[in-house]
């Protein structure tokens, strides 16, 4: 029974192990907390590694930046910029770039936009950084433009920064866009409607503008930025559900991820590369059919031949098209479904005087035989008044007119064959006297012939380019058209036997 009692008792506690113990449970939660630091600073060490790796050779597989360049990087304060601000600074020394950091203040969110350019201002001079903060009305503009917030701080920020790049001599401006945002492009143009180009979403290289992030997701950057542990500003207006991208963002993709596949993001992004491949086949066909098509090109118009045109698949002819149009405007850009269903109405027809108005100043015209490019501007009419006693008179496209007095005998007069060239009685002009282009109606009596003929219906007859007729100078006094400048006076001012006041008029081009 004894033994049973001693082999129950509890142990006695030895003093010098109870020490060691202590001892060895602090050595191991100060280890512990050691080892949990290390595995942080590894990690964080690992995303730099990782991300920043993946960054270098993004910018060196697709070029978009060379060594010892000045990048002007848009910097909002937003996680997404601020990371990419961050890879810079660490890739600058061994890439020799000059780093200018450009914010626009859009003018929209009061406090909380003070508060973010003053954030990214104090960032960029604890890090002596070029910082410039670019103030703009946004609201003023959409205002004046007719435009919706969204588009139009787009449009305002984006010319903010080229302005900007221009006055420091930057080379590139990067932008922050990430894969995200790659799908939530794609998936607006979807629902906007949209062709080839809308689906290839935004490119990494377009212009002057380079996109180092596309193919990282917001995930990414997130860990980045926390690991880093450098502040970044939250813009409250990106939880706007008003706004159409917001709702893809938190409605829309989430409902696509948990529905219907997880990895919706990186298939859009996929899909988006395939579509870029095939719109940068498109686009280096058409510049090649391009050079068969066009017919006359100067700074005025572009005319592209009919007859070879009609030859191309419908998805080329938009494209040649828009590549002949990015020739007046320098950057190609799609029109409108709206746009091409009247543009290939207009083609159907082939003899539509209408014209197609595009990007608010490019009309398209179409003849039977020619597509007339030209800006809207100068499709406009023109008119500049002039007097018998002129002598000079400068007219558009390069040409003048010369007036002057004549002496020569009227059998000479009579016998004239030079289409440049005009006689007239000058007591027969009813001033004032002026030079315009067409107008519809416009009615003469062609010198030779009995009774009156349309001019548009002269132009036909005479099988003079549609391209053309909108531009030929008409001489007009106060009781109509005196000479259509280089083809056909009007019978009723053409010199007789009696006239006494004789004048010639010259058409030429200016030397």
């Amino acid at each position: 029974m004894e033994q049973k009692a001693e082999n129950r008792a509890e142990p006695a506690w030895d003093m010098g192990k109870c020490l060691h113990l202590g001892a060895g449970l602090r050595i191991l939660r100060e280890t512990t907390r050691q080892s949990r630091g290390i595995i942080k600073i590894m990690k964080k060490m690992g995303l730099e590694n990782t991300l920043f790796s993946s960054f270098k050779n993004e910018l060196s597989n697709k070029q978009l930046i060379s060594p010892n360049s000045k990048v002007l990087i848009a910097v909002s304060g937003g996680v997404d910029s601020m990371v990419l601000l961050h890879l810079f600074q660490i890739l600058a020394p061994a890439w020799n770039l000059q780093l200018v950091v450009g914010h626009v203040h859009h003018g929209i969110r009061g406090d909380e936009a003070d508060r973010d350019a003053a954030g990214v201002q104090d960032h960029c001079q604890k890090r002596k950084l070029d910082f410039h903060r670019l103030d703009r009305d946004v609201p003023a503009f959409c205002r004046q433009k007719k435009l919706g917030l969204e588009e139009g701080a787009r449009i305002v920020r984006y010319r903010a920064l080229q302005q900007l790049a221009n006055q420091v001599g930057a080379s590139v401006i990067a932008l922050a866009h990430h894969a995200d945002d790659q799908a939530e492009t794609v998936l607006l143009n979807l629902v906007r409607g949209t062709g080839v180009r809308g689906l290839a979403g935004m490119q990494a290289h377009r212009g002057i503008f380079i996109r180092p992030l596309l193919a990282f997701p917001k995930s990414e950057l997130l860990n980045y930025a926390q690991a880093q542990e450098f502040d970044c500003f939250h813009d409250s207006s990106n939880a706007d559900l008003s706004l159409r991208r917001n709702r893809i963002r938190h409605e829309l993709i989430p409902l696509l991820t948990e529905h219907y596949n997880p990895a919706i993001v990186s298939r859009l992004n996929q899909l988006a590369s395939t579509m870029n491949e095939s719109e940068t086949f498109l686009r280096h066909e058409a510049q090649r059919l391009l050079s068969d098509c066009i017919k006359e090109q100067d700074e005025d118009k572009i005319i592209l031949d009919i007859v070879p045109y009609l030859t191309y698949f419908k998805i080329l002819k938009k494209y040649i098209l828009c590549s002949a149009i990015a020739l007046q405007t320098g950057h190609f850009k799609m029109l409108s479904s709206q746009e091409w269903q009247k543009f290939f109405r207009m083609l159907k027809k082939r003899s539509s005087l209408k014209a197609l108005i595009v990007f608010k100043n490019i009309s398209v015209r179409i003849s039977p035989s020619e597509i007339i490019i030209t800006p809207a501007d100068k499709q406009k009419s023109r008119q500049i008044a002039i007097s018998l006693k002129s002598g000079k008179v400068e007219l558009w496209g390069g040409y003048l007119l010369e007036i002057f007095p004549c002496q020569h005998p009227l059998e000479q007069i009579i016998n004239n064959k030079d289409q440049n060239c005009c006689y007239i009685d000058a007591d027969r002009i009813a001033e004032p006297l002026f030079v315009r282009t067409v107008k519809s109606g416009d009615v003469f009596q062609p010198i030779g012939l009995q009774g009156k003929k349309k001019v548009a219906d002269y132009f036909i007859d005479s099988k003079i380019p549609h391209s053309r007729r909108s531009q030929i100078p008409i001489l007009v006094c106060q009781t109509g058209i005196v000479w259509i400048c280089g083809y056909r006076m009007d019978d009723r001012f053409k010199v007789l036997p009696s006239s006494n006041n004789i004048q010639v008029i010259k058409f030429r081009h200016a030397e």
